[in-house]
């Protein structure tokens, strides 16, 4: 479902989102700390997505360039495929690349280890979201 909404606070309000925009870009680290899915989103992409992660599988990103706002949820809750989900997502906007949606799935929750540390699958986005 896609949710508009209007805005007719005026100019103040669209400076301000502006100025909370450029301080994302700037200082990814501010957002979500090391190593976050939100921090290394944001690093690579600066201003054309900004992303933050919520609890239990919540993610939003807004497309600032293209008009564009994206928010899911995952019913399980799980943060690891929601990560994964808003990678395919960003591609198929046109904001990432699938080199781009690779390596961060790889430096993310796209790996599932086993207890012993080693490699033991992947999560991938389904066929809907990676076309």
């Amino acid at each position: 479902r896609v949710v508009l909404i209007a805005c007719t606070h005026g100019l103040h309000l669209h400076a301000a989102i502006a100025r909370i925009r450029k301080a994302m870009a700037a200082e990814p680290f501010m957002v979500a700390g090391t190593g976050r899915p939100c921090t290394r989103i944001i690093e690579r992409l600066g201003e054309r997505a900004l992303v933050k992660m919520g609890a239990e599988g919540v993610f939003f990103a807004m497309l600032p360039h293209k008009g564009l706002g994206i928010a899911l949820k995952m019913a399980d809750g799980a943060n690891r495929a929601a990560e994964i989900a808003m990678l395919a997502l960003l591609r198929r906007a046109g904001v990432l690349d699938a080199e781009g949606e690779r390596e961060l799935a790889a430096a993310g929750s796209g790996i599932v280890l086993s207890v012993a540390g080693k490699p033991v699958g992947t999560i991938r986005a389904a066929a809907e979201l990676a076309s």
